[in-house]
């Protein structure tokens, strides 16, 4: 043995040689966000008041869009990490046990209609990123702090598919965070954006 040492890797997984494209995008993009952000608000500080109003109102404007992308830059790094080129493999979890784990309670509301299926009820799906990705969409939608409401829809039989339908307060999850988040659930069937209803819907499949 030649007892070198290879330097640690970095990016979002030590099993990655370089960081992953999107977490290496959202790290760049932050540093002239920051500069933008840092700009305006020190002028709302130090001359919003000596600003004409539409003046203000654009400049206001400028800070508040500033933050929000910064959250979604922040959540990009994250989902981005956590995927760090690995695609978790779904498996058969108990749906009453998935929505009782402490994460994914924190993130939801449970469904209404829980109390009637049988606790035999089961799903494939990859239960850390699952939990993961809930919590962090439940941090990333605009509106009202608080758990992302669920509504449980059963389509067809009972035996054949469910649909948890995540609903978003206020202006519902970003576009990115809908769009990073369907490889981390790792469910059977694809995380759809609902226009009409802002929000998601994970389409489970009975097992």
């Amino acid at each position: 043995m030649s007892g070198s040492t290879q330097p640690p890797a970095t990016g979002p997984s030590s099993l990655s040689l370089a960081p992953e494209p999107r977490w290496f995008a959202a790290h760049e993009l932050r540093t002239p966000l920051q500069a933008i952000k840092g700009g305006v608000e020190l002028l709302l500080e130090a001359r919003g008041a000596g600003l004409r109003p539409e003046l203000l109102d654009a400049v206001t404007l400028i800070a508040t869009a500033a933050g929000d992308l910064e959250r979604q830059l922040d959540l990009m790094a994250e989902l981005a990490a956590l995927a760090g080129g690995l695609r978790p493999e779904p498996r058969a979890v108990a749906l009453h046990d998935l929505l009782a784990r402490p994460d994914v309670a924190q993130a939801i509301v449970p469904p209404p209609g829980l109390d009637h299926l049988p606790p035999t009820v089961r799903v494939l799906v990859a239960p850390e990123p699952f939990g993961r990705a809930l919590t962090l969409l439940a941090g990333a939608r605009q509106g009202p702090p608080g758990p992302l409401s669920c509504a449980l829809h059963i389509t067809g039989s009972a035996d054949i598919h469910l649909e948890l339908d995540f609903i978003a307060c206020g202006s519902g999850v970003g576009s990115v965070a809908l769009r990073l988040s369907r490889e981390l659930l790792g469910l059977s069937a694809v995380a759809l954006d609902q226009p009409a209803k802002p929000g998601l819907v994970l389409a489970m499949r009975r097992c």
